[in-house]
């Protein structure tokens, strides 16, 4: 199949359609194949000048979503347009590849065709974003990699945005605030069923005095809460789970 896909790149021949139909339906089974063996047909189908045309037959053929997964998720991953008028992160790429020069080394050809594997990925991480408001307050807008507010709360205390950190699954988001000297807080941002929500760890349950609760890790389904607190005269520590996810 993809020596198929190589002749029609190289020799610029048209694969005829009982051989095309074959493929497409076998596309799958290419993993039975040796990765040695994949891999040198890769290497000269990116090699050749018509490389473009191999790498339409392969995205055509489901070769490429097979063989080379991590491409499939740049389609439909936009760009901005003052920068990529092109278009997605997929179309992108063949274009840099229709821009090479006829004759390429192995290192460039396979830089060029990975080089933004990971923006599909981080067009999904959740992060924070600062800034002042009128009435002196911050306002903490918490946005995925598209740049959609999923969240906002507003402080008269100090913001940490530094201290912002993600679980893997992008599900939730901890960040120091400071609301008054001596006393800083944790900020749980979670994803629920209804939506975003907002859930403030303090050091402790007495009143605002001295003390700290800060990120410790993220365990399964919940956050690692450090906290240690000046209650009753005594410094008092401990650390928690606190879920991120609601309760049933």
């Amino acid at each position: 199949m993809l020596r198929a896909v190589r002749f029609a790149t190289v020799l610029d021949y048209k694969i005829g359609k009982q051989t095309w139909d074959a493929l497409v339906a076998n596309s799958a089974a290419i993993l039975e194949i040796s990765a040695e063996r994949i891999r040198d047909e890769l290497v000269k189908i990116f090699l050749s000048p018509n490389r473009v045309r191999g790498w339409d037959l392969l995205d055509e053929s489901g070769l490429m979503r097979t063989i080379l997964p991590e491409l499939e998720p740049m389609k439909g991953c936009k760009q901005p347009e003052q920068f990529h008028p092109e278009g997605d992160v997929f179309e992108h790429t063949r274009l840099m590849l229709q821009l090479l020069p006829a004759k390429v080394s192995v290192p460039l050809v396979f830089s060029v065709i990975l080089h933004d594997v990971a923006k599909p990925v981080t067009a999904q991480r959740i992060h924070v974003v600062a800034t002042a408001a009128d009435d002196g307050r911050t306002c903490v807008a918490l946005r995925n990699g598209k740049g959609d507010e999923l969240a906002r709360r507003c402080t008269y205390g100090l913001v940490w945005p530094a201290s912002a950190v993600a679980n893997r699954e992008g599900t939730a988001l901890a960040l120091a605030v400071q609301p008054v000297d001596g006393w800083r807080e944790l900020w749980l941002f979670r994803k629920q069923k209804a939506g975003w929500t907002l859930r403030v760890l303090p050091p402790a349950a007495a009143p605002p005095g001295v003390g700290t609760a800060e990120f410790a890790g993220w365990a399964p389904g919940a956050v690692r809460v450090s906290r240690a607190a000046m209650v009753g005269g005594r410094m008092q520590q401990s650390v928690r789970l606190v879920r991120t996810a609601s309760s049933p």
